[in-house]
């Protein structure tokens, strides 16, 4: 099954034709997408629908709020219990559904990007997901967060502490356990009066030991951001149905 997660840059309007012509094409069974916006988001979800994205939900959000969405081709079931400590520092960050089918629960992320919020979701979220890492689990998404000095250059984290305490509980990088010491960028900052400024790596995709077992692969597709069809890059993981 495939798995891609994108944030669209408060995707729909005039970009929406793009925007469904570059997800379709990924043959995706699910989609993650970041900054979605409630007065946009009808016309890019009715398009997705059509293409058979037929099942969906959506992190609670304020109207004027960005926010986040799971989309699939395949029934999913969204957890109605009380929200982990993080989510209700940060509820538009976080969305736990079911995949049945697939043996697999997904955790959505669209992490604070600024401010005192950043560095309180992220020790919340590593205090509480120990309790997730013994069942096939995949925590995908805009972090809004990396490995300090590594994911980006000469530059140190808010969250870093508590990002790097995910590998220390039985959460696999996929994408760093496949490519190793190699540097990839997936959103860029802005110089003052234009320009490219620092690169860096925040669309992350951390599995379970059992799920990482069923890894085929985890890449960034740069094309979509290089086009300018969002800022970011979109992340594409590849999961075996079940083990063997």
């Amino acid at each position: 099954m495939r798995l891609v997660s994108w944030n669209i840059m408060a995707g729909g309007g005039g970009r929406c034709p793009a925007l469904v012509e570059a997800l379709c094409r990924y043959d995706a069974d699910v989609l993650v997408l970041q900054e979605t916006m409630s007065r946009r988001a009808p016309d890019l979800c009715h398009a997705l629908g059509r293409a058979g994205y037929r099942y969906g939900a959506s992190a609670p959000r304020g109207r004027a709020d960005r926010g986040m969405c799971v989309l699939a081709r395949r029934p999913l079931r969204r957890r109605r219990a009380s929200p982990p400590p993080h989510a209700a520092l940060y509820p538009r960050g976080w969305l736990e559904v079911d995949l049945p089918g697939a043996d697999l629960r997904l955790a959505a992320v669209y992490g604070p990007p600024a401010g005192p919020e950043v560095s309180a979701f992220w020790n919340a979220a590593a205090a509480w997901l120990p309790c997730r890492t013994r069942r096939p689990y995949l925590l995908l998404g805009d972090y809004n967060a990396g490995a300090s000095q590594v994911d980006a250059d000469r530059y140190r984290f808010k969250a870093g502490r508590a990002f790097a305490l995910l590998g220390g509980m039985g959460l696999v990088d996929l994408w760093r356990r496949q490519h190793g010491e190699r540097r990839e960028h997936t959103w860029f900052s802005h110089r003052p009066g234009g320009g490219v400024g620092r690169g860096f790596r925040i669309d992350h995709a951390f599995a379970s030991t059992e799920l990482a077992g069923r890894a085929r692969g985890c890449w960034y597709d740069h094309t979509v951001r290089e086009r300018g069809l969002s800022d970011h890059s979109a992340l594409v993981v590849d999961l075996a149905e079940s083990v063997g």
